[in-house]
């Protein structure tokens, strides 16, 4: 898979909430649960949205002032860890959505590396 491979959330397989600073994924095939915070959270409602892991690294990389790479490392890693579990799969369509960070708050989030737990 390349940096401009599409991926989507499973939503017939899975389902998640948000709760104040933490999302709950559940895996309805296997019962396996799930948690993200931060920026791993962030990352999930990017790629609902239909951004790849090239466009998220653009978009973390400006919101937390680290370079595209060292962003789109982790995302990588997290995107396989997602892909593994079933959580997402490779979509063939892109979004037409426009997505625009410019409007969220980052002020309490400190970038880390986006982790499944």
């Amino acid at each position: 898979m390349t940096s401009t491979t599409g991926y989507s959330v499973n939503h017939s397989k899975i389902v998640f909430e948000k709760f104040e600073d933490e999302m709950v994924l559940i895996n309805l095939e296997n019962g396996n649960y799930f948690s993200i915070r931060n920026v791993a959270s962030l990352t999930w409602d990017l790629i609902d949205k239909g951004l790849n892991v090239q466009e998220l690294s653009v978009e973390l990389s400006k919101s937390f002032g680290k370079t595209e790479e060292e962003i789109q490392t982790d995302i990588k890693q997290f995107v396989d860890q997602l892909l593994a579990e079933g959580l997402i799969g490779i979509s063939d369509t892109k979004s037409t959505e426009i997505v625009e960070l410019d409007d969220t708050d980052f002020s309490n989030i400190e970038y880390g590396k986006p982790l499944l737990e």
